[in-house]
């Protein structure tokens, strides 16, 4: 059978019960006997009974060799297209000033201007021009959005959105909630929902989210969040997962009541900005990251936004073909202008001139000439750009060691459950 060949998209490691095999490509994951397994590596595909080999060959681990994989591939990118979500998200910065002192910010240096009532205008132009084709959600980003100082600004933007009929996100620390209350209350109908961060009870949240006199932040945010439920203004809870809070997340997540009552997202700090409290890794992540997923599985208001992690469990419970993953944060439908009038697709990426829009280019993970020759990209679409940008040594690919060690972690973790079948 020297017509078939096994695909460069295949990953393998052993464990108790054989190999599990998965193609990183065609979203596929299949668990082999030793013998099976052996067979298949060793290319010797005329002593694989028939049974097995219309599943390898249905799952792609074995191809013709006529097959182009390349033009393959490129259909998978144009069904990407056609699937993918194609909201808008329109980011409004008004200026980097915030009232906060976040041990964690990636914006303490970035400086500015407050944005102009001009260019505000600009934006709204913008955005008449892009409802013609697509749906758009505004999102009030900072810095903070709720300071005093943009008070006339928002209530443009929620004025604007009213005539508009569109959606508003605000994301906010949600210290001067109360000072906007009626304000919000007023544009109700078009705020989607409030994004307010807390990173663990008072103790842990007052460690990285400090007023800039230190200050601790927790009791207030709480109050106005109570607040904007007795007003029926949507809230959401983001928590961010770092050095300082990960031995106390669980718990916080299992037991407070906040958490309790409201939708909760759950975010990992990235750990390659050199910053006073995260300048080394995370200790045990892939572990952490297990263990708040399957709490996610048991609270239905718990989400954990990790896109690998998403996509390896599709490629698990899925019985049929699973999408690549192109790009890891939906950048492609991402639009931030900043204070200066600057646009980029990366809202991490404020001032960092690689991150200017010049173009309508997409920003999946196969523009990038690293990452699109990794077979794991399919997995985690090429990561957090701005990560990879910050960190990249020249055909570093290390952050494959990270993947394949969640793979093989959340894989090993259901076997033991026994709630992966043979």
């Amino acid at each position: 059978m020297t017509e078939f060949k096994e695909t460069m998209y295949v990953h393998s490691f052993q464990v108790e019960q054989g190999y599990v095999v998965f193609n990183t490509l065609y979203g596929y994951l299949d668990l082999l006997s030793n013998d099976l397994y052996n067979k298949f590596k060793k290319g010797k595909y005329q002593e694989i009974d028939k049974n097995s080999l219309d599943i390898l060959l249905d799952h792609r681990f074995i191809i013709n060799n006529k097959l182009n994989e390349e033009s393959l591939f490129n259909s998978y990118i144009s069904l990407y297209e056609h699937n993918r979500n194609k909201e808008k998200n329109i980011y409004i910065l008004f200026s980097y000033e915030c009232n906060f002192n976040c041990t964690y910010c990636f914006e303490h240096d970035m400086k500015g201007k407050e944005m102009s009532n001009n260019n505000l205008n600009k934006i709204f132009r913008y955005v008449e021009k892009q409802l013609e084709n697509n749906k758009v959600r505004l999102v009030l980003y900072g810095g903070e959005p709720l300071l005093l100082q943009n008070y006339n600004k928002i209530e443009k933007v929620l004025l604007f959105a009213q005539k508009n009929n569109i959606k508003v996100k605000i994301i906010t620390n949600g210290y001067l909630l109360d000072v906007f209350s009626k304000l919000l209350l007023k544009y109700k109908r078009n705020i989607d929902y409030l994004l307010i961060t807390l990173d663990g009870d008072k103790d842990q949240h007052d460690l990285t989210r400090k007023k800039k006199n230190k200050e601790g932040t927790y009791k207030k945010i709480v109050e106005n969040i109570l607040m904007a439920d007795k007003l029926k203004i949507k809230t959401k809870i983001r928590v961010n997962v770092g050095m300082e809070n990960q031995k106390y997340i669980i718990d916080f997540l299992l037991h407070n009541t906040i958490c309790k009552t409201h939708d909760v997202s759950i975010h990992f700090i990235e750990n390659n900005r050199c910053l006073a409290s995260n300048t080394s890794v995370i200790a045990r992540k892939n572990r952490i990251i297990i263990d708040l997923y399957n709490i996610c599985l048991s609270q239905k208001n718990l989400t954990l936004e990790y896109p690998p992690l998403k996509q390896i469990d599709l490629m698990v419970n899925e019985d049929d073909f699973v999408l690549p993953l192109f790009d890891y944060c939906n950048s492609s439908n991402i639009i931030l202008f900043d204070n200066d009038d600057n646009m980029y697709n990366c809202t991490e990426a404020c001032e960092d001139e690689r991150f200017l829009m010049r173009n309508d280019e997409t920003v999946y993970y196969t523009n990038d000439h690293i990452c699109k020759s990794c077979y794991l990209a399919p997995i985690c679409g090429g990561g957090c750009r701005w990560k990879r940008y910050q960190s990249r040594i020249e055909n570093d690919l290390s952050c494959q060691k990270e993947i394949i060690n969640l793979i093989e972690l959340f894989i090993k973790n259901l076997l033991e459950e026994n709630a992966y079948g043979v």
